[in-house]
């Protein structure tokens, strides 16, 4: 049993540090390609996945040419949302998470692309987030969407609401965005 643990929390450290490595380089540049991006938010999952004991899975629909993929985009606007389905979405989940981020095409230079959770729903998630918590995630990438709107001149756009099921009980959040490809 301590040789389970002593292995699994290596892997971590291991993922972690590789993460960090990539999250630095990737900061640093002011577009990455789609497969850096995708490459960095799978790496992301499986740390969290690691982190919350497999309470969730996820899957990438991928609609895309190999082209398309080596496109460009800013970095690190994806992972934000990302993480809201797991810590806000998820937060009393204990197994059965899905998450699902899906780039669908990319139309007159601009990326459609949807992250989709079966959690508590965007309002649910809303109403439960402790008053004490600040999030800075979606803040944060509101600032960064403005700064590459004057940069591009591209529009960069978002949207997110709840999903609900056949009997109007909330069953998940998705997010759609909009990203212009360099």
């Amino acid at each position: 049993l301590l040789y389970d643990e002593n292995e699994l929390a290596e892997r971590y450290l291991l993922k972690l540090s590789k993460l960090i490595r990539l999250t630095l380089v990737n900061s640093r540049e002011t577009e990455i390609t789609l497969e850096k991006e995708i490459e960095s938010l799978k790496m992301y999952l499986e740390l969290e996945q690691m982190r919350f004991k497999n309470r969730f899975e996820f899957q990438f629909e991928i609609a895309l040419s190999n082209q398309d993929i080596q496109r460009s985009i800013p970095p690190m606007l994806i992972q934000p949302f990302v993480e809201n389905s797991i810590i806000h979405g998820f937060k009393k989940l204990k197994e059965g998470g899905m998450i699902t981020i899906s780039f669908r095409d990319i139309t007159d230079g601009i990326l459609s692309v949807e992250v989709m959770d079966n959690g508590v729903g965007y309002e649910n998630a809303l109403e439960k987030i402790d008053q004490e918590h600040k999030s800075y995630g979606t803040k944060i990438t509101l600032e960064r969407l403005d700064l590459f709107k004057q940069r591009y001149r591209g529009e960069f756009s978002y949207t997110i609401s709840s999903i609900y099921d056949s009997e109007r009980h909330a069953a998940g959040t998705i997010v759609k965005m909009t990203i212009p490809v360099i």
